[in-house]
């Protein structure tokens, strides 16, 4: 005999504010138990900043000497060579194997910085991230956009 149970737990990861697992359990007699199915919801992560007219020198100096102290600061690895985005200022990642990852670009004349948390999010990602956010606030002020996926 087998039944299906599901489940919403709330939750709290710093990188989501506040979120809910939903999981579908496969519960039987004759087979382990077993996830069919988990999803996570809840206010979405910060995906990257866009700081607004900054296609000058003096900004892209700045924002790359915010992730160059930042990624020292995390012992992140310099990836910038193996970028294979356009208009790459500066890539950092966690390790060679990759991990959480962020790195500058140039779009639209714009400076977009993105964040990648990685396939298994460590503790490290949501520090990493406000450090950055913290840093580029406190230079850019007003011109700041944050974007959440």
């Amino acid at each position: 005999m087998q039944a299906l149970a599901n489940f919403n737990i709330p939750v709290v990861f710093p990188e989501y504010e506040a979120a809910t697992i939903h999981a579908s359990v496969n519960i039987g007699r004759t087979s382990p138990s077993e996830i069919s199915e988990i999803s996570l919801t809840g206010p979405a992560p910060i995906s990257h900043l866009r700081i607004q007219g900054a296609i000058n020198a003096m900004d892209q100096a700045r924002v790359e000497q915010i992730l160059i102290s930042t990624a020292a600061r995390f012992a992140m690895l310099e990836t910038t060579v193996t970028s294979g985005v356009r208009g790459t200022i500066r890539c950092y990642s966690e390790s060679p194997q990759g991990g959480f990852a962020a790195g500058a670009r140039i779009c639209a004349g714009d400076i977009v910085v993105d964040f990648f948390a990685g396939r298994k999010p460590t503790p490290r990602f949501p520090a990493f991230v406000e450090h950055i956010c913290a840093e580029l606030r406190r230079v850019f002020v007003e011109r700041i956009m944050v974007v959440k996926i």
